[in-house]
């Protein structure tokens, strides 16, 4: 994979940018993370809501069927999650909802995945249902569609700018000796992308101190454009759920795991998760044509009755699964409950 990697520096006179890093060490169909490793859960490297409790699960299938009769109870529409990981949250809901006749009736269900080996892992999990797997959501039924992206967001390509005397700087990818390493450069003198994002410009009338950084996705911009669009022709809401920011911290979010621990993200490439996190207020802006309302995790959980349902599956069980249930409950509500935001949003 490095040697790939030094490839595409060479390839780029010297230098690429986090983006294009990111996107070759976590989606090249060969060497990337995602393609090739099943990084979930306690035996992976980390471990997403969904595995943590069923709770997680329960409240989205609340949310959706609520938003199914906010969109006037639908006789026919699309279900879609957007990067299902091991396929549990869509297991719960289906777990959750098929009690409900009207409702479970009209649904469809389809994943969007990128991974052959999540793929596989997904259809394993969720073998004799009936499910649709797409690779992007270009293909998706023409009808009222709600869409699901948990911890979608943060593993998408994002690229960094730093604010440096009144001038921007892109921190890019480099080779050093056998390795690979970040260095700043001024976009002034590169003639490739000597413009900088509109909204990094924007940042300049905040005060900027030396040193700043300010992160953009511009993937998760133009995902979230095709959503919206999809919601305005035919109706529809999305619950994006991920940890990140609305106001800015100007410094580097970037981060990768191994087995549970962050490491150098420049280290073990391919073989570790790489995220940032996501900057929600970049993707409110983005909207034009829809209602969107950016909640905390523990708010939103909570808003749908988390607190309720912790309650009725502690009744009638033993101390040791009260306990573990409760625990669950803080780890969702409080240990994830304000680092990860919810963001609503509806046609």
């Amino acid at each position: 994979m490095l040697a790939y990697i030094h490839e595409l520096i060479d390839k780029n006179q010297g230098s690429i940018s986090i983006s294009s890093f990111m996107n070759a060490a976590l989606y090249h169909k060969e060497y990337g993370y995602y393609m090739k490793k099943l990084p979930f859960g306690r035996d992976g490297d980390f471990i997403t809501a969904p595995e943590i409790s069923q709770l997680f699960g329960e409240i989205i299938a609340i949310w959706v069927m609520h938003t199914w009769e906010q969109l006037g109870k639908p006789p026919k529409f699309s279900l879609v999650e957007l990067g299902p990981g091991k396929g549990t949250l869509i297991h719960d809901i289906i777990r959750v909802t098929k009690k409900y006749r009207d409702f479970f009736s009209s649904m469809a269900i389809h994943l969007v995945e990128i991974s052959p080996s999540l793929q596989r892992m997904q259809k394993e999990k969720l073998k004799g249902l009936d499910i649709n797997w797409h690779e992007d959501i270009n293909n998706l039924p023409k009808q009222p569609t709600i869409f699901l992206a948990n911890e979608f967001f943060d593993a998408l390509p994002i690229d960094q700018f730093v604010y440096c005397n009144g001038k921007w700087y892109e921190n890019r990818v480099i080779k050093q000796d056998n390795e690979v390493s970040f260095q700043c450069l001024i976009l002034e003198s590169r003639k490739k992308e000597s413009c900088v994002p509109a909204s990094v410009t924007q940042a300049t009338n905040e005060k900027l101190f030396n040193g700043a950084v300010v992160e953009v996705c511009p993937v998760g911009v133009e995902i979230l454009k095709k959503l919206e669009e999809k919601m305005v022709s035919y109706r529809g809401a999305a619950l994006i759920i991920d940890y990140g920011y609305v106001s800015s911290p100007y410094k580097s979010t970037l981060q990768s795991v191994k087995q549970h621990k962050y490491v150098n993200s420049l280290e073990n490439i391919g073989n570790s998760d790489i995220t940032a996190l996501v900057n929600f207020q970049a993707l409110r802006d983005s909207l034009k044509h829809v209602d969107c309302e950016i909640l905390t995790q523990r708010e939103f959980l909570y808003l749908f009755g988390i607190k309720e349902r912790t309650q009725a599956l502690m009744e009638n069980v033993g101390n040791e699964q009260k306990n573990r249930i409760f625990s669950e409950c803080l780890r969702l509500t409080e240990n994830m409950g304000t680092l990860f935001k919810a963001m609503l949003i509806r046609s």
